[in-house]
C-alpha cells in the first residue's frame, strides 16, 4: 500500500480521471451543519494561510480510482469547485489567480460514478 501525503486540491488535479464510488458506500449525507463547518474551514485556511488537516481519502488506484473512504469530503470539495467555476464564469466573483477555465481544466475534468 502506498501512502501519499498532500492536499485535496493536488489529489484531485493529480487524479484527473473518474472516481468510482462502490455500492457499499453510504449515500451523500452531508447536512447544513457539515457544510457550514466545511465553509468555515475553507475560510480559516484562506485567512490564516496555514495548513489544515482535511481528513483522509483512501482509494484503490488501478484503471480508475475506487474511493474507499473520504467520499463525502471528495464530493463536497468537487461541488465547491463546481460552484466556484460557475461563479467565475458568470462573473459573480472575481479572482486575480484563477479563471473559470482554470478551475474546469485543472479540477473538473472528472466524473464520479457509483459502481
Amino acid at each position: 500500500m502506498d501512502i501519499t501525503k498532500g492536499n485535496i486540491i493536488e489529489f484531485i488535479a493529480r487524479n484527473n480521471k473518474q472516481f468510482f464510488i462502490p455500492e457499499f458506500q453510504r449515500p451523500y449525507t452531508w447536512d447544513t451543519i457539515s457544510l457550514e463547518q466545511f465553509l468555515l474551514d475553507i475560510k480559516n485556511i484562506v485567512q490564516s494561510g496555514k495548513p489544515h488537516y482535511f481528513g483522509s481519502i483512501v482509494y484503490i488506484n488501478e484503471q480508475h480510482n475506487t474511493v474507499i473512504d473520504g467520499q463525502q469530503r471528495l464530493t463536497t470539495t468537487l461541488l465547491f469547485l463546481m460552484s466556484i467555476y460557475h461563479l467565475l464564469r458568470e462573473k459573480k466573483i472575481k479572482s486575480e489567480k484563477y479563471t473559470a477555465d482554470d478551475i474546469l481544466g485543472d479540477y473538473l475534468n472528472i466524473r464520479m460514478v457509483h459502481i
